[in-house]
């Protein structure tokens, strides 16, 4: 590379064949900065020096970038195209790549924006540089295969997709009409709550409380009965009736009552789009035995986010590699005699954080071996960082359901058979604390116990 502009870029059309083949005598590394529209690509030798940087304009020019390369190859050069996930910005391109046959590597981002200061000593990051960081580190065996998701990873992504197209919308609607109410009707509010569709019902034709007094009273009682599939007793209702008459909520005018009306409508519709999409997640993970495996033990609309944001588990080497994909690993920040506390990662998908989670806090709710577990695990570890110690983190359950979830593919034939004991909620104790384990000997989550004890099946995610 020359020393003087060393970033200097050439329009793809102006590149001399010739003198890229009398630079490059063996392999030919072509690392690629993607981008929407204006796309920078380096040409450099198996060492990972940069001898050419090439500019073209996506996708103008995208098909004469690829000539080039397909010249390069008849030519008699290998040719190895290394490039970024960034986005899906370069998903056209590399169809196009694929279509001729180029090998295609991946390069993680993190490493190229690490390596900003490796060649030349300058923290400073563009296009140009990024494509020589990317040939320098693809060079150094840091680079992977480029692996294209299987039909049924794009379409599990597109119904985590079109799930949150609709629960977004539907909790700002909801949050909203939450807000109005508590002005309006504040007892309604009272009684209301997310996981209710009778309120939703009610004011989408009754709005307003001066609209329930309008009706007739058996009318009212009638559709809450309805829509409420029997299930609201007696008293709420005969509440609810009566509030209506004694409300201390402010009076809407004919516009705001419409609006009311309305909003119950939208979030009602949407809830009808989420339980549809949520049942062909069902038959998603359903006609996978492997994921219903996973499914049993978070859920199917975590396995789902799984298998769409970071591949099938049982395809990872090692639990850890899966734990790392998804950003549970722990990372520190010691020197010295300071020891700093241990924290996630967070380098994979956030959803995946967020479902696994959630999938966690319904363990320690409904299971009761889960819970004895989490009581014992939470009052050992208050009482070691009493002693001085306490490195643990937080987050211990979800950090490890990962882990948990590909240790379930491996025995999921055995689990199915397995039974609860009767003597299960006290196995934690004598397990972890009558023998004296400490935190890091511990099991670092709540179906590290669980699935060598208990069936996965039974830890299964509620209604």
């Amino acid at each position: 590379m020359k020393t003087k502009r060393t970033y200097k870029t050439v329009d793809v059309e102006k590149v001399s064949l010739a003198r890229l083949l009398a630079a490059i005598a063996g392999t030919v590394v072509v690392a690629i900065d993607v981008a929407k529209t204006a796309m920078v690509a380096g040409f450099a030798d198996a060492a990972g020096k940069t001898q050419e940087l090439v500019r073209f304009s996506h996708p103008r020019q995208t098909l004469v970038f690829v000539e080039l390369l397909a010249r390069l190859r008849e030519a008699g050069r290998a040719v190895e195209v290394a490039m970024e996930p960034t986005g899906v910005y370069g998903n056209s391109l590399r169809f196009q790549l694929r279509a001729r046959d180029f090998p295609v590597f991946q390069v993680d981002p993190k490493r190229v924006h690490d390596a900003s200061s490796f060649l030349d000593g300058s923290p400073s990051q563009h296009d140009p540089k990024a494509c020589t960081l990317i040939a320098f580190l693809h060079a150094q065996k840091l680079s992977k295969p480029w692996r294209e998701k299987s039909s049924e990873e794009r379409r599990a992504r597109i119904l985590l997709k079109e799930h949150q197209m609709h629960a977004a919308p539907e909790m700002d609607a909801y949050n909203e009409l939450e807000a109005l109410s508590a002005a309006s009707w504040p007892e309604l509010n009272e009684l209301m709550s997310h996981d209710l569709r009778w309120p939703l019902e009610l004011l989408s034709l009754y709005p307003s409380p001066s609209r329930v007094r309008q009706a007739p009273a058996s009318e009212v009682k009638s559709l809450l009965v309805t829509v409420s599939r029997g299930r609201l007793s007696e008293e709420t209702i005969a509440r609810v009736l009566s509030s209506a008459r004694t409300t201390a909520g402010e009076r809407l005018d004919a516009e705001e009552e419409g609006f009311i009306s309305k909003l119950c409508r939208i979030i009602l519709e949407h809830r009808r789009q989420l339980d549809e999409v949520s049942e062909r997640m069902r038959a998603l993970v359903a006609a996978q035995p492997e994921l219903s495996a996973v499914a049993e033990t978070v859920g199917p609309a975590a396995t789902t986010a799984l298998f769409a944001l970071v591949g099938n588990p049982s395809a990872y080497e090692s639990a850890g590699a899966l734990e790392k994909a998804c950003g549970m690993t722990l990372k520190e920040r010691s020197s010295g005699m300071k020891r700093g506390q241990l924290t996630l990662t967070k380098r994979g998908p956030a959803k995946v954080r967020q479902l696994l989670y959630l999938a966690a806090l319904r363990l320690v709710r409904d299971e009761p071996l889960a819970r004895a577990w989490y009581e014992a695990r939470t009052a050992f570890k208050a009482w070691h960082q009493d002693q001085g110690g306490g490195r643990g983190h937080a987050q211990a359950a979800p950090c490890r359901l990962p882990r948990r979830a590909r240790s379930a593919l491996r025995r999921r034939k055995a689990l199915r058979r397995a039974t609860p004991r009767a003597s299960a909620p006290a196995v934690p104790l004598r397990h972890d604390f009558e023998r004296g384990l400490t935190p890091s000997s511990a099991p670092a989550s709540l179906l590290h116990f669980a699935t060598t004890r208990w069936s996965v099946g039974d830890l299964r995610q509620t209604p």
